[in-house]
Protein backbone atom coordinates (compact mmCIF):
# COMPACT_ATOMS: atom_id res chain seq x y z
CA UNK A 1 0.00 0.00 0.00
CA UNK A 2 3.14 2.18 0.51
CA UNK A 3 5.85 3.36 -1.90
CA UNK A 4 8.52 5.34 -1.18
CA UNK A 5 8.79 7.68 -3.65
CA UNK A 6 11.80 9.71 -3.27
CA UNK A 7 14.46 10.47 -1.32
CA UNK A 8 15.15 13.94 -1.00
CA UNK A 9 17.55 16.08 1.54
CA UNK A 10 17.09 12.70 4.37
CA UNK A 11 13.42 13.13 4.21
CA UNK A 12 11.15 10.14 2.59
CA UNK A 13 8.03 10.97 0.58
CA UNK A 14 5.40 8.54 0.66
CA UNK A 15 2.80 7.73 -1.00
CA UNK A 16 -0.83 5.97 0.43
CA UNK A 17 -2.27 3.68 -2.95
CA UNK A 18 -5.27 4.07 -1.55
CA UNK A 19 -5.44 7.94 -0.09
CA UNK A 20 -4.71 11.28 -0.88
CA UNK A 21 -1.92 11.23 1.50
CA UNK A 22 1.67 12.50 0.30
CA UNK A 23 3.62 12.24 3.81
CA UNK A 24 7.00 13.52 4.63
CA UNK A 25 8.94 11.29 6.88
CA UNK A 26 12.64 12.25 8.13
CA UNK A 27 12.85 8.08 9.89
CA UNK A 28 14.29 6.66 7.55
CA UNK A 29 13.90 3.06 9.37
CA UNK A 30 9.90 3.92 9.85
CA UNK A 31 9.69 4.43 6.07
CA UNK A 32 11.37 1.22 5.12
CA UNK A 33 9.08 -0.30 7.60
CA UNK A 34 6.41 0.74 6.18
CA UNK A 35 7.49 -0.46 2.23
CA UNK A 36 7.35 -3.81 4.15
CA UNK A 37 3.11 -3.75 3.32
CA UNK A 38 3.90 -3.08 -0.37
CA UNK A 39 3.84 -6.85 -1.34
CA UNK A 40 0.62 -8.09 -0.18
CA UNK A 41 -1.34 -4.45 -0.62
CA UNK A 42 -0.02 -4.46 -4.55
CA UNK A 43 -2.28 -7.56 -4.87
CA UNK A 44 -5.36 -5.87 -3.84
CA UNK A 45 -7.79 -5.81 -6.71
CA UNK A 46 -9.61 -1.94 -6.96
CA UNK A 47 -12.70 -4.06 -8.64
CA UNK A 48 -13.49 -5.84 -5.04
CA UNK A 49 -13.63 -2.12 -3.59
CA UNK A 50 -15.78 -0.85 -6.15
CA UNK A 51 -18.50 -4.16 -5.74
CA UNK A 52 -18.59 -3.11 -2.15
CA UNK A 53 -19.43 0.45 -2.96
CA UNK A 54 -16.47 2.24 -1.19
CA UNK A 55 -15.70 5.33 -2.98
CA UNK A 56 -11.98 5.36 -3.62
CA UNK A 57 -10.20 8.65 -2.74
CA UNK A 58 -9.36 11.88 -4.65
CA UNK A 59 -6.03 12.10 -5.79
CA UNK A 60 -4.04 14.76 -4.07
CA UNK A 61 -3.77 17.16 -7.19
CA UNK A 62 -7.36 16.79 -7.64
CA UNK A 63 -8.04 17.95 -4.26
CA UNK A 64 -9.69 21.74 -3.96
CA UNK A 65 -7.35 23.81 -2.48
CA UNK A 66 -10.49 25.84 -0.60
CA UNK A 67 -13.99 23.68 0.16
CA UNK A 68 -16.94 24.76 1.98
CA UNK A 69 -17.14 23.24 5.86
CA UNK A 70 -20.20 20.78 6.23
CA UNK A 71 -19.33 19.09 9.32
CA UNK A 72 -19.63 20.61 12.86
CA UNK A 73 -18.98 18.41 15.92
CA UNK A 74 -20.06 20.51 19.63
CA UNK A 75 -18.98 19.72 23.00
CA UNK A 76 -22.31 20.13 24.52
CA UNK A 77 -21.15 19.40 28.03
CA UNK A 78 -18.09 18.09 29.52
CA UNK A 79 -20.27 16.41 32.79
CA UNK A 80 -20.39 12.82 32.31
CA UNK A 81 -22.82 10.69 34.90
CA UNK A 82 -20.17 7.66 34.22
CA UNK A 83 -16.17 7.73 34.80
CA UNK A 84 -14.74 5.44 31.73
CA UNK A 85 -11.25 4.90 32.73
CA UNK A 86 -10.07 5.20 29.15
CA UNK A 87 -12.45 8.38 28.80
CA UNK A 88 -10.13 11.13 27.79
CA UNK A 89 -12.20 13.94 29.96
CA UNK A 90 -9.89 12.34 32.44
CA UNK A 91 -7.47 14.22 31.62
CA UNK A 92 -6.42 17.15 33.61
CA UNK A 93 -7.71 20.77 32.85
CA UNK A 94 -11.58 19.85 32.33
CA UNK A 95 -13.89 22.30 33.85
CA UNK A 96 -17.19 19.40 34.42
CA UNK A 97 -19.95 21.68 34.85
CA UNK A 98 -19.16 23.54 32.23
CA UNK A 99 -21.52 23.32 28.88
CA UNK A 100 -22.58 25.17 25.94
CA UNK A 101 -25.26 27.56 25.91
CA UNK A 102 -27.72 27.93 22.81
CA UNK A 103 -25.55 31.41 21.62
CA UNK A 104 -22.26 29.77 21.92
CA UNK A 105 -24.07 26.73 19.25
CA UNK A 106 -26.19 29.48 17.32
CA UNK A 107 -22.75 31.40 16.30
CA UNK A 108 -21.19 28.30 15.66
CA UNK A 109 -23.80 27.68 13.18
CA UNK A 110 -24.18 30.99 11.51
CA UNK A 111 -20.11 31.14 11.40
CA UNK A 112 -20.72 27.90 8.58
CA UNK A 113 -23.67 29.36 7.11
CA UNK A 114 -21.46 32.96 6.82
CA UNK A 115 -18.25 31.06 5.50
CA UNK A 116 -19.79 29.13 3.08
CA UNK A 117 -21.68 31.60 0.98
CA UNK A 118 -18.85 31.86 -0.91
CA UNK A 119 -19.35 28.44 -2.42
CA UNK A 120 -21.80 27.33 -4.61
CA UNK A 121 -23.00 24.94 -2.03
CA UNK A 122 -26.52 23.36 -1.88
CA UNK A 123 -26.13 22.03 1.28
CA UNK A 124 -26.08 18.49 2.88
CA UNK A 125 -24.38 19.23 6.30
CA UNK A 126 -23.71 16.58 9.65
CA UNK A 127 -23.60 17.58 13.17
CA UNK A 128 -22.12 15.42 15.97
CA UNK A 129 -23.12 16.45 19.84
CA UNK A 130 -20.87 14.72 22.48
CA UNK A 131 -19.88 15.51 25.77
CA UNK A 132 -18.85 14.24 28.60
CA UNK A 133 -22.49 13.00 28.13
CA UNK A 134 -24.29 14.92 25.84
CA UNK A 135 -27.79 13.64 26.79
CA UNK A 136 -27.19 14.99 30.32
CA UNK A 137 -28.16 18.20 27.92
CA UNK A 138 -31.12 16.21 25.89
CA UNK A 139 -33.57 19.08 25.68
CA UNK A 140 -30.05 21.43 24.20
CA UNK A 141 -29.36 18.69 21.23
CA UNK A 142 -33.17 18.77 20.14
CA UNK A 143 -33.41 22.58 19.98
CA UNK A 144 -29.94 22.87 18.77
CA UNK A 145 -30.83 20.40 15.97
CA UNK A 146 -33.99 22.19 14.88
CA UNK A 147 -32.43 25.50 15.00
CA UNK A 148 -29.31 24.35 12.94
CA UNK A 149 -31.91 22.97 9.92
CA UNK A 150 -33.11 26.62 9.67
CA UNK A 151 -30.08 28.28 9.73
CA UNK A 152 -28.38 25.44 7.26
CA UNK A 153 -31.07 23.39 5.52
CA UNK A 154 -31.48 19.71 6.40
CA UNK A 155 -28.73 18.63 8.55
CA UNK A 156 -27.79 15.08 9.40
CA UNK A 157 -27.00 15.30 13.22
CA UNK A 158 -25.91 12.59 15.51
CA UNK A 159 -25.11 11.79 19.14
CA UNK A 160 -22.32 10.04 20.69
CA UNK A 161 -23.71 8.65 24.45
CA UNK A 162 -23.43 5.94 26.81
CA UNK A 163 -26.99 5.28 26.66
CA UNK A 164 -28.31 5.56 30.10
CA UNK A 165 -30.38 8.51 29.16
CA UNK A 166 -31.89 7.02 26.02
CA UNK A 167 -35.78 6.65 26.84
CA UNK A 168 -38.82 6.01 24.95
CA UNK A 169 -40.40 9.36 24.88
CA UNK A 170 -36.86 10.74 23.93
CA UNK A 171 -36.38 8.16 20.94
CA UNK A 172 -39.44 9.38 19.57
CA UNK A 173 -38.27 13.04 19.35
CA UNK A 174 -34.89 11.62 17.73
CA UNK A 175 -37.04 9.48 15.28
CA UNK A 176 -39.21 12.19 14.09
CA UNK A 177 -35.62 13.92 13.23
CA UNK A 178 -33.90 11.24 12.16
CA UNK A 179 -31.47 11.34 14.33
CA UNK A 180 -28.67 8.69 14.55
CA UNK A 181 -27.14 7.36 17.95
CA UNK A 182 -23.60 6.17 18.35
CA UNK A 183 -23.65 4.07 22.04
CA UNK A 184 -20.23 3.70 23.94
CA UNK A 185 -20.34 0.00 25.70
CA UNK A 186 -17.54 -2.14 25.55
CA UNK A 187 -19.37 -5.60 24.84
CA UNK A 188 -21.36 -8.31 27.21
CA UNK A 189 -21.50 -7.55 30.79
CA UNK A 190 -17.75 -9.72 31.39
CA UNK A 191 -16.05 -7.75 29.22
CA UNK A 192 -17.77 -4.18 29.69
CA UNK A 193 -15.27 -1.71 31.74
CA UNK A 194 -18.35 0.09 33.13
CA UNK A 195 -20.15 -3.08 34.55
CA UNK A 196 -21.91 -1.40 36.92
CA UNK A 197 -23.86 0.38 34.45
CA UNK A 198 -24.41 -2.08 31.65
CA UNK A 199 -27.68 -3.20 32.18
CA UNK A 200 -28.67 0.97 32.34
CA UNK A 201 -26.43 1.24 28.85
CA UNK A 202 -27.92 -1.88 27.88
CA UNK A 203 -31.62 -0.71 28.23
CA UNK A 204 -30.76 2.35 26.70
CA UNK A 205 -29.30 -0.05 23.12
CA UNK A 206 -32.85 -2.19 23.48
CA UNK A 207 -35.16 1.31 23.77
CA UNK A 208 -33.54 2.85 20.54
CA UNK A 209 -33.51 -0.83 18.74
CA UNK A 210 -37.09 -0.81 19.85
CA UNK A 211 -38.07 3.01 17.94
CA UNK A 212 -35.88 1.81 14.79
CA UNK A 213 -33.17 5.04 15.59
CA UNK A 214 -30.69 4.65 12.98
CA UNK A 215 -27.80 3.27 15.71
CA UNK A 216 -24.42 2.16 15.91
CA UNK A 217 -22.10 0.95 18.75
CA UNK A 218 -18.54 1.47 19.73
CA UNK A 219 -16.53 -0.82 21.76
CA UNK A 220 -13.38 -0.09 23.09
CA UNK A 221 -10.92 -2.68 24.49
CA UNK A 222 -7.66 -2.62 26.24
CA UNK A 223 -4.83 -5.22 25.00
CA UNK A 224 -4.99 -7.03 27.95
CA UNK A 225 -8.77 -7.58 27.08
CA UNK A 226 -7.64 -8.61 23.47
CA UNK A 227 -5.49 -11.41 24.40
CA UNK A 228 -8.94 -13.11 26.02
CA UNK A 229 -10.32 -13.13 22.68
CA UNK A 230 -12.56 -9.84 23.55
CA UNK A 231 -12.66 -8.96 20.24
CA UNK A 232 -14.54 -11.81 19.20
CA UNK A 233 -16.69 -12.02 21.96
CA UNK A 234 -17.76 -8.40 21.57
CA UNK A 235 -18.58 -8.85 18.38
CA UNK A 236 -20.25 -12.30 18.20
CA UNK A 237 -22.53 -10.43 21.33
CA UNK A 238 -23.71 -7.45 18.99
CA UNK A 239 -24.15 -9.73 16.27
CA UNK A 240 -26.63 -12.15 18.18
CA UNK A 241 -28.53 -9.07 19.75
CA UNK A 242 -29.17 -7.70 15.98
CA UNK A 243 -26.58 -5.01 15.98
CA UNK A 244 -24.18 -4.92 13.18
CA UNK A 245 -22.96 -1.52 12.53
CA UNK A 246 -20.50 -1.18 15.61
CA UNK A 247 -17.12 0.00 16.02
CA UNK A 248 -13.80 -1.97 17.76
CA UNK A 249 -11.34 0.41 19.27
CA UNK A 250 -8.14 0.41 21.11
CA UNK A 251 -8.06 1.89 24.49
CA UNK A 252 -5.31 4.47 24.13
CA UNK A 253 -2.19 5.10 24.41
CA UNK A 254 -1.71 2.25 22.17
CA UNK A 255 1.48 1.19 23.71
CA UNK A 256 3.87 -2.29 23.64
CA UNK A 257 2.07 -3.89 21.00
CA UNK A 258 2.23 -7.44 19.79
CA UNK A 259 1.88 -7.40 16.27
CA UNK A 260 1.38 -11.22 16.20
CA UNK A 261 -1.12 -11.05 18.79
CA UNK A 262 -2.96 -8.10 17.47
CA UNK A 263 -2.91 -9.95 13.48
CA UNK A 264 -4.45 -13.04 15.17
CA UNK A 265 -7.30 -10.99 16.84
CA UNK A 266 -8.17 -8.78 13.87
CA UNK A 267 -8.31 -11.82 11.24
CA UNK A 268 -10.21 -13.83 13.94
CA UNK A 269 -12.97 -11.07 14.11
CA UNK A 270 -12.46 -11.37 10.25
CA UNK A 271 -13.60 -14.59 10.24
CA UNK A 272 -16.25 -14.24 12.60
CA UNK A 273 -17.76 -11.18 10.49
CA UNK A 274 -17.42 -13.04 7.28
CA UNK A 275 -19.21 -16.49 8.60
CA UNK A 276 -21.73 -14.47 9.76
CA UNK A 277 -22.03 -12.42 6.11
CA UNK A 278 -22.44 -15.86 4.76
CA UNK A 279 -25.09 -17.35 7.03
CA UNK A 280 -27.03 -13.79 6.29
CA UNK A 281 -26.22 -13.34 2.86
CA UNK A 282 -25.58 -9.77 3.31
CA UNK A 283 -22.26 -7.65 4.63
CA UNK A 284 -22.36 -6.02 7.46
CA UNK A 285 -21.45 -2.54 7.71
CA UNK A 286 -18.65 -3.30 10.16
CA UNK A 287 -17.05 -5.02 7.06
CA UNK A 288 -17.58 -2.44 4.93
CA UNK A 289 -16.22 -0.18 7.84
CA UNK A 290 -13.17 -2.38 7.38
CA UNK A 291 -12.73 -1.54 3.66
CA UNK A 292 -13.40 1.77 3.88
CA UNK A 293 -10.30 2.38 6.20
CA UNK A 294 -7.80 0.60 3.99
CA UNK A 295 -9.25 2.48 0.66
CA UNK A 296 -9.86 5.86 2.21
CA UNK A 297 -7.86 6.80 5.46
CA UNK A 298 -5.87 9.53 5.35
CA UNK A 299 -3.38 10.19 8.31
CA UNK A 300 -2.50 14.13 9.19
CA UNK A 301 1.59 14.72 9.54
CA UNK A 302 2.87 17.33 8.01
CA UNK A 303 2.18 17.61 3.95
CA UNK A 304 -1.40 15.17 4.03
CA UNK A 305 -4.61 15.75 4.57
CA UNK A 306 -6.28 14.15 7.55
CA UNK A 307 -9.11 12.37 8.03
CA UNK A 308 -10.95 14.48 10.05
CA UNK A 309 -9.74 18.10 8.84
CA UNK A 310 -11.28 16.83 5.71
CA UNK A 311 -13.58 17.51 4.25
CA UNK A 312 -13.30 20.36 6.10
CA UNK A 313 -14.96 20.59 9.55
CA UNK A 314 -14.90 22.24 12.84
CA UNK A 315 -15.38 21.47 16.45
CA UNK A 316 -16.77 24.05 18.90
CA UNK A 317 -16.38 23.33 22.90
CA UNK A 318 -18.46 24.94 25.52
CA UNK A 319 -16.24 27.76 25.58
CA UNK A 320 -16.74 29.10 21.89
CA UNK A 321 -13.03 27.97 21.18
CA UNK A 322 -13.27 26.97 17.54
CA UNK A 323 -11.04 24.05 16.42
CA UNK A 324 -10.13 22.55 13.06
CA UNK A 325 -11.26 19.04 13.74
CA UNK A 326 -12.61 17.21 16.45
CA UNK A 327 -9.26 16.15 17.46
CA UNK A 328 -7.61 19.46 17.38
CA UNK A 329 -7.57 21.48 20.24
CA UNK A 330 -4.08 22.52 20.42
CA UNK A 331 -1.99 25.08 18.03
CA UNK A 332 -4.00 24.58 15.26
CA UNK A 333 -7.49 26.48 16.26
CA UNK A 334 -9.56 29.22 14.61
CA UNK A 335 -10.30 31.37 17.53
CA UNK A 336 -13.60 31.91 19.65
CA UNK A 337 -16.61 33.01 18.36
CA UNK A 338 -18.25 34.26 22.11
CA UNK A 339 -15.33 36.72 21.59
CA UNK A 340 -15.57 37.17 18.12
CA UNK A 341 -12.58 36.38 17.01
CA UNK A 342 -12.79 33.91 14.26
CA UNK A 343 -10.19 32.97 11.51
CA UNK A 344 -11.39 30.30 9.05
CA UNK A 345 -9.12 29.14 6.38
CA UNK A 346 -8.99 26.22 4.19
CA UNK A 347 -7.91 23.23 5.77
CA UNK A 348 -5.12 22.73 2.79
CA UNK A 349 -3.88 26.34 3.02
CA UNK A 350 -3.57 25.90 6.81
CA UNK A 351 -2.11 22.64 6.72
CA UNK A 352 0.94 24.06 4.60
CA UNK A 353 2.42 26.36 7.23
CA UNK A 354 2.98 23.27 9.63
CA UNK A 355 5.94 22.58 9.14
CA UNK A 356 7.18 25.94 11.20
CA UNK A 357 6.29 23.62 14.36
CA UNK A 358 8.71 21.21 15.60
CA UNK A 359 6.12 18.63 16.24
CA UNK A 360 3.73 16.19 13.89
CA UNK A 361 0.84 17.88 13.82
CA UNK A 362 -1.46 15.79 16.64
CA UNK A 363 1.38 16.65 19.09
CA UNK A 364 -0.67 19.70 20.01
CA UNK A 365 -3.73 17.76 20.37
CA UNK A 366 -4.47 16.51 23.89
CA UNK A 367 -6.21 13.81 21.93
CA UNK A 368 -3.16 12.55 20.23
CA UNK A 369 -3.21 8.94 19.57
CA UNK A 370 -6.96 8.98 19.95
CA UNK A 371 -8.38 8.36 16.25
CA UNK A 372 -11.33 5.71 16.64
CA UNK A 373 -8.45 3.27 17.48
CA UNK A 374 -7.80 2.80 13.41
CA UNK A 375 -4.31 2.23 11.89
CA UNK A 376 -2.92 5.55 11.39
CA UNK A 377 0.51 7.42 10.70
CA UNK A 378 -0.23 10.50 12.88
CA UNK A 379 2.09 9.44 15.70
CA UNK A 380 4.62 7.70 13.00
CA UNK A 381 7.47 8.13 15.09
CA UNK A 382 5.83 6.05 17.64
CA UNK A 383 6.63 2.19 16.88
CA UNK A 384 3.58 0.61 18.27
CA UNK A 385 1.38 2.69 16.27
CA UNK A 386 3.12 1.36 13.57
CA UNK A 387 3.02 -2.44 15.03
CA UNK A 388 -0.68 -1.65 15.15
CA UNK A 389 -0.94 -0.45 11.45
CA UNK A 390 0.74 -3.37 10.06
CA UNK A 391 -0.90 -5.92 12.06
CA UNK A 392 -4.40 -4.06 10.84
CA UNK A 393 -3.47 -4.72 7.31
CA UNK A 394 -2.32 -7.86 6.85
CA UNK A 395 -5.30 -8.98 8.40
CA UNK A 396 -7.32 -7.48 6.34
CA UNK A 397 -5.52 -8.57 3.11
CA UNK A 398 -5.20 -11.56 4.23
CA UNK A 399 -9.19 -12.20 4.87
CA UNK A 400 -11.29 -9.62 3.29
CA UNK A 401 -10.38 -10.15 -0.77
CA UNK A 402 -11.02 -13.83 -1.02
CA UNK A 403 -13.16 -14.59 1.27
CA UNK A 404 -15.71 -11.89 0.25
CA UNK A 405 -15.35 -12.23 -3.41
CA UNK A 406 -16.56 -16.07 -3.10
CA UNK A 407 -19.38 -14.46 -1.41
CA UNK A 408 -19.90 -11.91 -3.30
Amino acid sequence: MFSILKNKKEKYYVICKYSPLVMEIEDAEIALQLSMLDQTANNVDEEFFRILGVKLPTPVHNIKRNVPFKFMEAIVTYDCNLSCSYCWQRTEGFQKEKAMDMNTFYKAVKLIAEYNKQFDYKGGYRIGYMGGEPLLRSDFIIEAHDMANQLLGTCESAILTNGTFLTDDYCKELVKRNISVCVSIDGPPAINYRRSSFEDTWRGIQTALDSNIPLSVQSTLSMSQIEQNAMVESARFFLENGIENFTILLESPVVNLDEDLLYKAYKNLLLVLIEYAEQTKRIPSIIKQFIHNISDSTYSMRNCFCRFLYPAGIQVDPYGNVFGCEFNRGKYHYGNIIEGIVTLESIPDRLRDVSKYNDPICNSCIYSGICYGYPRLCSLYNKDEICHMKAYYRACFDVLPERLKQLL
